[in-house]
């Protein structure tokens, strides 16, 4: 099994950054920074991406618009579908 890279210290500070104001709290998953709301996983950092939890009429509306947007997939094969992975520009 390959290892991840290490995830993009700047883009989680960026993020922790635009969390700050709201009710939710980061925790680490697989070495990488994550933010939780209510038990449940919303956001995170993986290597050098940013991924969000979308509803799934969201994530089928965003996939169909934006040809960047794709499936958060950590390991390949392992697509993980409630997720998007962002554009990175």
């Amino acid at each position: 099994m390959a290892a991840f890279k290490k995830a993009s210290s700047e883009i989680a500070e960026f993020l922790q950054e635009a969390l700050a104001p709201y009710n939710c709290w980061p925790r680490k998953m697989f070495g990488s920074p994550v933010w939780f709301v209510n038990n449940n996983m919303f956001c995170g950092v993986h290597e050098d991406s940013l991924f969000f939890r979308f509803s799934p009429t969201d994530r089928d509306q965003l996939v169909a618009e934006q040809d960047e947007i794709v499936q958060f997939e950590p390991l390949a094969g392992r697509k993980r579908s409630e997720y998007l992975v962002l554009p990175d520009h």
